[in-house]
């Protein structure tokens, strides 16, 4: 139907809604509006304690239907996003430069098998995995395991 009749995202969201099918745009604008709100108080919270910064590429198709030519958007957009967490059990002194440059100078180059992990760190890697998710799990529904 939104191909056929061309309707925009807003269009289609509230076509959505009228079916029972999803919330109305202006709801989910304002979650959006929200969660934004919320992640930048995050990371001005997580500014004051040792942090690290990351960045990384996003690509996103726009559509199969979009025909490429030279006055329209490319089939998929670009972009970057950055990631702001804290580093937990780290101090101040760990974020010297002067001792990372130290050690930097006085390494050697990788080779292929060094960051290739041992068995016992492989095998342990994917016991806290599980127990991680199980955390999650837990934390997101209570009953998950009442059987």
């Amino acid at each position: 139907m939104a191909w056929v009749t061309t309707c925009g995202s807003q269009q289609l969201m509230n076509a959505l809604n009228s079916a029972c099918l999803t919330m109305s745009f202006t709801s989910i604008k304002k979650v959006v509006d929200r969660l934004a709100d919320h992640a930048i108080e995050a990371a001005q919270k997580t500014s004051l304690h040792p942090h690290a910064l990351q960045c990384g590429n996003v690509s996103t198709s726009t559509s199969i239907y979009v025909k490429q030519t030279t006055n329209t958007k490319s089939k998929v957009q670009s972009g970057t996003f950055s990631i702001l967490y804290e580093l937990l059990n780290a101090s101040p002194a760990h974020m010297e430069i002067a001792p990372m440059l130290t050690r930097l100078q006085s390494s050697s180059p990788l080779r292929i098998p060094d960051p290739r992990p041992t068995i016992e760190a492989a095998k342990a890697y994917k016991i806290q995995t599980r127990i991680n998710i199980i955390c999650v799990l837990t934390k997101i529904h209570q009953g998950i395991f009442d059987l």
